[in-house]
């Protein structure tokens, strides 16, 4: 069975600005950097997260530009208006606000490339019943 994902990706048009973005304002860090046979491959996490994310560029043959500015990793906040507020401060554009849904408090913003990024703090989800 399988217990726990080990990689998402995000496509971007421009691996460096989208690096930049990523270590700078969302404040991860930079796991893996290499260039393999014309390939980079770029991969980054949250501090002392256990799943990590790469920014992807597609290769040869592939639809790769078909995948840029679609639905990035969804990412959970232990306290999200602390880090609304802490990504306010670094210039990060919201297309929501924290607002407050059944199954937690969620906001959303956009990278550099249009990609969706879904911030959730699902503390309602561990109290909420199971539900047939």
């Amino acid at each position: 069975m399988i217990r726990q994902l080990g990689l998402a990706s995000v496509y971007v048009r421009d691996q460096d600005r989208a690096l930049d973005y990523y270590t700078n304002k969302l404040g991860f860090e930079t796991i893996s950097d290499q260039t393999f046979e014309g390939f980079r491959w770029i991969e980054v996490a949250p501090p002392d997260a256990e799943t990590g994310m790469t920014i992807a560029y597609g290769g040869p043959g592939t639809d790769w530009e078909a995948l840029v500015g679609g639905f990035a990793p969804l990412m959970f906040c232990d306290d999200l208006r602390a880090t609304y507020e802490q990504y306010l401060e670094r210039g990060v554009d919201f297309t929501e606000e924290p607002t407050q849904y059944p199954w937690g408090l969620q906001a959303m913003l956009k990278d550099p490339d249009g990609n969706t990024i879904v911030l959730t703090e699902r503390a309602a989800l561990r109290q909420a019943p199971n539900v047939a």
